[in-house]
Parts: structure tokens; sequence; C-alpha cells
């Protein structure tokens, strides 16, 4: 047989490449009869290369080593089974496959079950007519079934065809026709490569081109290697893919461990302060009364101190969607005028400049800098807000630029660093802007921090783009 030519390790490594994309496809959403049929269809024609691997290489391994466990004879039937099962359901199920694709099921629903069966009716013909249990035998043996066999397969993958480019040809104004067309490339390509390299070539009996299947090794890891890439671009087949930075040194996790040590002890110890307190209250004169206040009153004050800490440092997991800048930027920057009457905020960008991100961690960010850039201006100034898209990178850059007194080079160093501060005031935690790199990191963005004694200080937050397909929800007007 021709596949003795390619190793068994390499056969089983084939076949597991071919699970492995199927199975992603079928997580990308279990429920989607595009992602079951899809993977009912891969399934199927893994085991055209499973039972290569089996019989010329698992079987014979078996049978020397326990010889009891299995003969020749049935190790010929296994295969006959086996070699049946692409040869007569593949295409039946690809071509279901291609209903759904089509909208089939919704444009027919009383007739679909009924043409379902029907496509399945030659399989089982076949079956009949030619036995699971001697497929073997009439492909060697059987140019007339060979022949039949290649005319339904290649009918059949013809017919799948034509459905998924008419239904391309009708939806490509369709806001999902890309995801339409990754579907169509992804089913088709190997589909068709497995059929023009394995049923004429067994037909008409090219013997120098016996060994030309084989590419689909080849042909299986560039379909991963696109499946991968249009993951993690865009989305497909509901997988949607994402490279997730994290802080995974030692000084990171003993920040948040510390942290949530700190906060629980200090938190018991609030809860009987207050308690007592409390109590102590009711037994005091009212001029006494202000001594027990100050302490309730200091109480509160680190209950919102910790749990603000909490906040900062607890991990970040966005959960990004397509918003207008203007709507992010406007609750921040609301907050800020009314806390400080003096500052203006002035707006450099179009009012329809979109970002993709995680609305609630984004304006927190932008009201950590909108405060810092404030203070900075001793609460008296302008602010302003700019933004530039950088095609090329593919990335979005807004920077918020204040008029204050800015930072030295070696502060510069230190800035994102927790618990940093270049401020005197006590309420400072200087985890705010270490708060705002790891959002930025987590968003597979970046923050960066420039400073002029004439021009002021400059933190610019750079976003990647997005995918503009029209697959993500926009919020706004």
């Amino acid at each position: 047989m021709f596949s003795k030519s390619m190793p068994g390790e390499i056969l089983l490594l084939f076949t597991l490449a071919i699970w492995f994309l199927f199975f992603m496809i079928y997580m990308g959403n279990r429920k989607n009869k595009l992602n079951q049929w899809c993977f009912f269809s891969g399934m199927c024609f893994s085991i055209g290369v499973f039972k290569e691997y089996l019989y010329h290489f698992f079987f014979p391994f078996l049978m020397e080593n326990w010889p009891g466990l299995l003969n020749q004879e049935t190790a010929l039937t296994l295969y006959s089974i086996l070699t049946a099962i692409p040869y007569y359901f593949a295409m039946p199920i690809s071509l279901i496959l291609g209903y759904y694709y089509c909208h089939v099921d919704q444009k027919h629903p009383r007739f679909f079950p009924w043409l379902c069966a029907l496509t399945f009716l030659p399989a089982l013909i076949l079956g009949i007519r030619y036995p699971f249990t001697q497929t073997r035998y009439y492909q060697l043996n059987d140019s007339f079934y060979y022949g039949l066999i290649s005319f339904y397969n290649l009918l059949s993958g013809c017919v799948l065809t034509f459905f998924m480019v008419r239904t391309l040809i009708k939806e490509r104004f369709q806001s999902y026709f890309r995801q339409k067309l990754l579907i169509a490339v992804l089913v088709l390509t190997p589909l068709w490569f497995t059929l023009m390299t394995v049923l004429p070539v067994q037909l008409l009996r090219l013997e120098n081109l016996t060994k030309l299947w084989q590419l689909n090794f080849v042909i299986v890891f560039l379909i991963i290697g696109f499946y991968f890439y249009h993951a993690f671009r865009g989305g497909i087949l509901g997988n949607r893919l994402k490279h997730e930075a994290y802080d995974w040194d030692s000084e990171s996790r003993a920040i948040n461990k510390n942290i949530q040590f700190i906060r629980h002890t200090v938190k018991n110890e609030l809860i009987k302060i207050e308690w007592c307190t409390s109590h102590l209250n009711e037994t005091l004169e009212n001029e006494e009364k202000q001594y027990t206040n100050m302490i309730l009153s200091s109480c509160s004050y680190l209950r919102e101190y910790l749990n603000k800490i909490s906040k900062y440092s607890e991990e970040i997991q966005p959960e990004p969607e397509e918003y207008l800048l203007m709507d992010l930027i406007a609750s921040p920057a609301k907050n800020i005028r009314h806390l400080f009457s003096k500052i203006q905020i002035r707006f450099d960008f179009p009012k329809d400049v979109k970002v993709f991100c995680d609305k609630i961690q984004t304006e927190e960010v932008l009201s950590n800098l909108f405060f810092n850039a404030a203070e900075a201006m001793e609460f008296s100034g302008v602010i302003q807000v700019s933004c530039a898209q950088n095609s090329h990178k593919n990335e979005l850059s807004i920077t918020i630029r204040d008029q204050g007194y800015g930072f030295s080079p070696e502060q510069k160093d230190l800035l994102f660093s927790p618990y940093y501060t270049t401020k005197t005031m006590d309420n400072h935690m200087g985890l705010g802007l270490y708060y705002c790199k790891n959002v930025m990191t987590k968003h597979g963005g970046r923050i960066t921090a420039s400073s002029n004694p004439k021009t002021g200080t400059a933190f610019t937050l750079v976003f990647p783009s997005g995918d503009n397909s029209g697959k993500k929800k926009l919020h706004g007007k």
C-alpha cells in the first residue's frame, strides 16, 4: 500500500492535527449547527488517515506482541469498515454542513429533516450493495465500484461548492460575509485537495501519483495556521483568541498576596474598632462624641482606602467592545469639571473615533489621568485630549496633555511602579498609574509618558485598533 512510505509517527501526527483543528472549531460555538457539522465532517475525513496508521502500524504491532487479540482477517475487516466511513458518509455530512451554510433549515424548516434523510440515502444504498466489511476487496478488484464511489463523492463535492459559492455571492454585502468566506476557505480547500488526490488517482491507476495524497499533511497544517491567524485577527467560527500579557514575576504576585493579607487583617480590626466606638458613643455626652466621631470617620476612610487598593491590585480581565471615544471620555471629564471648576478639558479629535476596549476599565484609566493632570496644574488649567490613528501598526493613540510641572527623568523610570508617588497628600497610594499600565497591558496595548517643563506632561494610551468587520458591537450614537 502506498501509505507505507509515510512513517507511522507522521500518520499519527497527521490524524491528531486534524482532530485538533476540528475540535477547536467545535469548541468555538458548540451550539451552532455550522460548528457541529463542520466538526463531524472533519472527523469523518480524518478516519481516512487514521485507518492507514492502524492497518499498517498499530495492527501489526498488536499481532506481533499479542497474537491472540487480533489476526490478519479481523484487521482487514476493520480496515474495510473504516475505509467505508469516509467513502460513504463524509460527503453527506459535508452536504448537511452546506445546507446550514445556506440557511436551508430556516427557509424550509418542514422540508429540511427529509432533505437530510435523503442526503444519507445513497450512502445507505451503497452500504447495502457493497457491504462495509468488504470495502477493501471492492477497492482493489472492482473498477466499477471505484468509479461509482469517485462519481458519488465528486458530484457531492460539486453540489456543496455550488451551494457555498452561490451563498457567498448572495450575501456578499452582509456584515457576516467575511466569516462566511473564511468558513468556505476552511472547508473547501482540504476537501477538494483530498478528493482530487485520492479518488481520480486510484480510479485511473496513476501509479506515479499515488503518493500525492500525502501533501494533505501540508494542507492541514496550512489550514491550522489559517485558522489561528484569523482567530487572533478578528475571530472565526465563534473562536476569537487574544494574546494576553500578564505579570508572572514574583514582585507582582507578592504585591497581590500582601494586599489580600493586609486588607483582610485591617478589615477585621476595623470592624472591632467601629463596633466598640459605636457603643462607646452611646454613653458619651455630645461634647465628648467629637472624639469618637473622629475615630469612626477615620475607620470609614480606611475602609474606602482598602477597597481602592483591592480594586487596583486585583486581576484585570478586560471584556473589550467597540465604543466611541467621546462616550468613553464623557463621564470622567464631567466628574473632573464637577470637582474642579477651574479645569477645562479640550477635545482635539473627530467625534466618530472608535476605541476597542473595556469601557469600565478604560474610564477608570482616563479618570486617573485626568485627576493627575488637574492636580499637577494645582486644579486650574487646560487638559487637552487628542488622538492619532496609525494604520500601518493598526493602533489608536489617545494623548492626555496637561500644563503642569511634569516629572524628572529619574522619576519617569518609577512612574508605573506600585506604591510610587510624587504626591505629598495622604490620599495617594501610588497605585493609580500602576493600575493604568496593567489595564493597557491586558488590552494588548501600552501607556507611555513624556514631560517638558515648558509644555507640561503627556500620557499616551495606545490601543490595538481591533477588527472593524462589523462583528463587534458599537456603543454610542
